[in-house]
């Protein structure tokens, strides 16, 4: 039989890239109620980041469109994310 350490659920299941599972999601709100935290603070849906022209393409606009919304304070503005790339959180 292989010996297998026990790991942390955020250990285990932590991937480079990708949506945080549920059980990582429990984990995090375990750890809030034991420091007395409000475990409702942690959402449900993962974050992430949207490229501008992913944007576009969701609200069915020319990217002129969507420069003109970050502009005019409609939409929030790209973060750089490093280089050229950009994303909107």
């Amino acid at each position: 039989m292989l010996y297998m350490p026990k790991q942390s659920p955020r250990a285990a299941g932590a991937r480079a890239v990708g949506t945080p599972s549920t059980v990582l999601v429990e984990h995090d709100r375990a750890q809030m109620r034991a420091r007395g935290l409000d475990p409702n603070l942690i959402p449900d849906e993962p974050f992430r980041f949207v490229r501008p022209e992913q944007q576009a393409e969701r609200y069915g606009i020319s990217m002129a469109t969507l420069y003109r919304r970050f502009e005019s304070g409609e939409l929030p503005r790209p973060i750089p994310l490093g280089g050229k790339c950009k994303a909107a959180a």
